[in-house]
Parts: structure tokens; C-alpha cells; sequence
């Protein structure tokens, strides 16, 4: 009676077993296929293609390298609040492009990061006419006129300029400028306008074209 008794437990116990081990199988997820890119944040809207015309407040980004079309610009900034995540990639310029992102006058709080900007007929970013912008974590690279130049009021945070015609990072008043590096430009490496802050940044090689230096602070 005892064996028999065991055998049953034995018994009971493997089919629970067995029971538990299918409950565990049955409950498992299938498995969740990659998708194939992800936007850096819910709303974000993709840039398909090169020009492209901004009118709307909003963030934007790259899926793919870009290049422009001669004669134009790559990107036109027309609206407040906008955000553009390059997201790792590259806007290339054509013999003849303008400017690989234009602001529009008036425009604020333009946002611009993460990504190469480079051999644009004219500069890499232009925002002279805008305010309150936003830039970091840009290589700008072999531009016919600046690498980046900014509005009044702008911060300027971990960004190369190398090779371009002009000046490397060129700074409208009362901005700041931290950590950036400024290699072989035309002209200044750092042009800083008047109240401008500038901070642990490098500038070597720069006035190639016969006139500048590494920071020229104005009015300050």
C-alpha cells in the first residue's frame, strides 16, 4: 500500500509537472520582430529628401544622408519651436548648393543636433536672423562660407568646424560657446560678438585665407 500510495504521489506530481511546464510554454510571448528604425520621439516627423521646407513648430530627423540640389538650399527653417535631429547622419552638399539649413528672419528656438553638415556651397547652418537657437553635437566640415553661424542669444555646445571658407563658428551677441573645436578655417576659428560667453573650446590652423586667428571676441 505504501509503494502504491508513492507511485500515485509520483504520478501526480509528474502530470502537474508536466502541466505547469505547458502553462509556462503557453504563456510565453511570441517574439517581437525589430522594426527596422525608430523615431527619436513619438511625433517626430521623418525628412524624406533634400529641399526641404520647414513651416510648421515641431521636431524633425533624419532616417538616411541627404544631398542637396545645386542652386538651393537643403533645409528652410520658416516657424518657431523647431527642433531638427540629423540622428547621426550626414547633409552633404553638390557643387552650387546654398545653404545646408537656412533659419528665416525672425524665427526663435531653433533647435539643430547630432550630425555632420559638410561640403555646402555656402554655410553649413546659417541663423543669423533668427534667436534663441540651439546647437550641439554638429561636425561641420569643408563649407563654402561658415560652418555655423548663429542669432542673438544662442548657445553653442560640442561642435567641429573644420575647413570652411569663412569662419568656423560664428556667433551673434550675448550667446555662449562651450567645448567646440575650430580646425583650419578661413578665417577666425571663434568669431564672438558682443556679450558673448566662450568657454574650454579649441582653435588651431585657423586663417588659411591670409586674415584671422583662432577667437576674435568684438565688443565684448
Amino acid at each position: 500500500m505504501v509503494a502504491v500510495r508513492s507511485s500515485r504521489f509520483g504520478l501526480g506530481a509528474a502530470l502537474f509537472a508536466v502541466s505547469l511546464a505547458g502553462w509556462f510554454v503557453a504563456s510565453t510571448p511570441p517574439p517581437v520582430q525589430a522594426q527596422q528604425y525608430l523615431s527619436p520621439r513619438f511625433g517626430a516627423q521623418p525628412i524624406p529628401s533634400l529641399p526641404f521646407t520647414i513651416n510648421q513648430c515641431g521636431t524633425y530627423f533624419l532616417r538616411e544622408c541627404l544631398t542637396g540640389v545645386s542652386g538651393q538650399n537643403g533645409i528652410f527653417i520658416d516657424a518657431d519651436d523647431v527642433t531638427i535631429d540629423l540622428n547621426g547622419f550626414s547633409l552633404i552638399g553638390v557643387p552650387g548648393s546654398q545653404n545646408a539649413i537656412a533659419v528665416s528672419s525672425g524665427s526663435s528656438n531653433t533647435r539643430i543636433q547630432n550630425g555632420t553638415i559638410r561640403n555646402w556651397g555656402g554655410s553649413g547652418v546659417i541663423a543669423i536672423q533668427g534667436t534663441n537657437g540651439h546647437f550641439q553635437d554638429l561636425m561641420l566640415f569643408d563649407n563654402g562660407s561658415d560652418g555655423l553661424s548663429t542669432g542673438a542669444n544662442s548657445v553653442v555646445i560640442d561642435c567641429v568646424a573644420e575647413g570652411n571658407a569663412l569662419e568656423g563658428l560664428d556667433l551673434a551677441g550675448n550667446s555662449s560657446i562651450r567645448g567646440c573645436r575650430a580646425v583650419g578655417n578661413g578665417r577666425y576659428g571663434i568669431f564672438a560678438n558682443g556679450g558673448t560667453r566662450v568657454v574650454d573650446n579649441q582653435c588651431r590652423g585657423n586663417g588659411l585665407a591670409g586674415a584671422g586667428a583662432g577667437i576674435r571676441p568684438v565688443g565684448q
